[in-house]
């Protein structure tokens, strides 16, 4: 986990492994320990962290547990997909390989995706197998606001219906309210880009201004208000609150 982390400072610094390295071990070494086949001295990486003005206490504070959290690689593939950065998401796929099937699949799904080659990549089991659980959990919602880009039109409508027909904010957390308020939104942008204004859409709309009041869900209330607008013709009004979301 110590050389995992180092690989992700040293990247967010926009740094070589040579440059990282350099005065302070040797660069092959500290390729053995980026790549979890060498351990480091406690002494030679407080050295590291010190020569790249590396706080060693926030460095450090990812390791409280012996696992990775499943919650950081969902952000590390989240950000690699929207940068586009296919090495990023193979280096992770490698790294759980054995440990989240579901995931697996859905970095695989990802990489196929920004190749431009997702020809018999199965996806739908992905998100099936999650509605099959009375309770949608964080994970499951993740994975399927991933999946749905890859569906056919007819198809996303079932899942959103179950989807919607799951929640209930009454027993649900914050992080699921927003990905369930992500998911909708994704749904409703999707039926205007392909010009399916079904009857489906005021019922999502209304799932979104149902939401509870609160800062992390007000720009979901929000976009919801905005398609409302587009769906009744009301484009002066969306063109309004569309600067809006932008700024």
């Amino acid at each position: 986990m110590i050389g995992e982390h180092l690989r992700e400072v040293r990247k967010s610094l926009h740094l070589t492994q040579d440059k990282m390295a350099t005065g302070i071990v040797n660069r092959s070494f500290y390729s053995r320990v980026e790549g979890g086949c060498n351990s480091i001295t406690a002494d030679a990486l407080l050295k590291l962290l010190y020569a790249h003005e590396i706080s060693a206490v926030d460095f450090l504070q990812e390791f409280g547990d012996s696992e990775p959290r499943m919650e950081g690689y969902q952000k590390k593939i989240s950000l690699a997909y929207l940068n586009g950065d296919v090495e990023e998401l193979q280096y992770i796929q490698s790294k759980l390989k054995m440990r989240n099937k579901k995931i697996d699949q859905l970095v695989k799904l990802l990489i196929a995706k920004l190749k431009g080659n997702i020809d018999g990549i199965q996806y739908k089991q992905l998100s099936w197998d999650s509605l099959k659980k009375r309770e949608l959990d964080e994970e499951s919602l993740w994975l399927i606001y991933y999946v749905m880009d890859f569906y056919k039109f007819a198809d996303l409508q079932g899942l959103i219906e179950a989807i919607l027909n799951k929640s209930n904010f009454k027993y649900v957390d914050n992080r699921k309210k927003q990905l369930m308020a992500q998911i909708a939104v994704k749904y409703l942008r999707i039926c205007f880009e392909k010009d399916q204004l079904n009857y489906g859409i005021q019922k999502t709309i209304n799932f979104l201004k149902r939401l509870p009041d609160s800062v992390e869900l007000g720009i979901y209330k929000f976009e919801a208000v905005y398609y409302n607008h587009l769906l009744h013709y009301r484009n002066k009004e969306a063109e309004k609150i569309a600067k809006i979301l932008n700024n």
